[in-house]
């Protein structure tokens, strides 16, 4: 009788489908996933501080329209968090909100 040997070569390779696509920016959403409850805390902290800062920069120059526009750029991001959204929909949320309220903040202090 003859002795028949096999061999099996399996190479599994992975690759980070995101991270091909897209590179630093879908890696970034990616560990911002992992690290969400930590982030929302900072982004709570943040989006509120400035809007608060904003508001007060106004509130010489009354104007109810910057302040319902303040008020919708600061709860946005907040109710986004509150429902647990993907942070792919957060972090801009997020950085538009700051970017406002901080634009506001130098217009009123400006003028």
């Amino acid at each position: 009788m003859g002795t028949t040997s096999v061999e099996k070569n399996i190479s599994i390779t992975s690759t980070n489908k995101a991270q091909a696509v897209n590179g630093w920016y879908a890696q970034m959403i990616e560990e911002a996933e992992f690290n969400r409850y930590g982030l929302m805390a900072m982004f709570i902290l943040v989006t509120c501080c400035v809007g608060g800062l904003a508001c007060w920069a106004m509130w010489e120059h009354f104007n109810i329209a910057t302040l319902a526009l303040l008020a919708a750029c600061t709860v946005i991001p907040l109710s986004l968090m509150l429902a647990v959204s993907p942070m792919r929909v957060v972090i801009p949320a997020v950085t538009a909100s700051t970017a406002i309220s901080i634009i506001v903040t130098i217009i009123y202090l400006l003028v």
